[in-house]
């Protein structure tokens, strides 16, 4: 019989990652903070083999900042400034990053999106996508957890999922 990868996982761990996320919440809260990001990277041994990978996420607190929602007539077609703050500050999407060895592979969902809006850079230890959408910019920053060759960046968007390719720096 084959074991399921998940095995020996609990209901307690996934019961402790929540109770984690909501002390993290409150924790926020009491430090008046409106934003937190963690990153880093994880192993652990599996059936002789070594499984790992990076991860990352940001919990925000609040709205579009400290400053109160804007009021205006028409709530139901806010002013296009508005719309724009919104679509810029809630595009956090769902990325994997998975580490190939000699190169990484990060796949990143972006519905809607073409090749020809998108622009995708490396810069330091980051990877920098771009979206143009109905006029706005939205703009994801993602650590990589090694060096990369910038030169080495291929990306392909096929059915809303984004898929970069970078080799490892030597």
């Amino acid at each position: 019989m084959k074991k399921d990868f998940f095995d020996g996982l609990k209901l307690s761990d996934v019961v402790k990652g929540i109770t984690d996320l909501v002390e993290l919440a409150q924790r926020m809260e009491a430090e008046k903070k409106t934003e937190e990001t963690k990153s880093g990277v994880f192993h652990f041994p599996r059936d002789k083999k070594i499984f790992q990978g990076s991860y990352g996420f940001n919990v925000r607190l609040g709205g579009l900042g400290d400053s109160p929602p804007p009021s205006f007539a028409d709530k139901e077609n806010p002013p296009k400034i508005i719309r724009e703050k919104i679509a810029r500050q809630s595009w956090e999407p769902v990325t994997d990053v998975f580490d190939e060895g000699e190169s990484l592979q990060i796949v990143v969902e972006v519905p809607g999106a073409r090749e020809n809006s998108l622009g995708v850079a490396v810069s330091g230890g980051d990877l920098e996508i771009k979206i143009k959408q109905e006029g706005t910019d939205k703009v994801k920053s993602i650590s990589l957890p090694c060096e990369v060759n910038p030169e080495s960046l291929k990306y392909v968007v096929r059915n809303g999922i984004l898929t970069i390719t970078l080799d490892k720096a030597a």
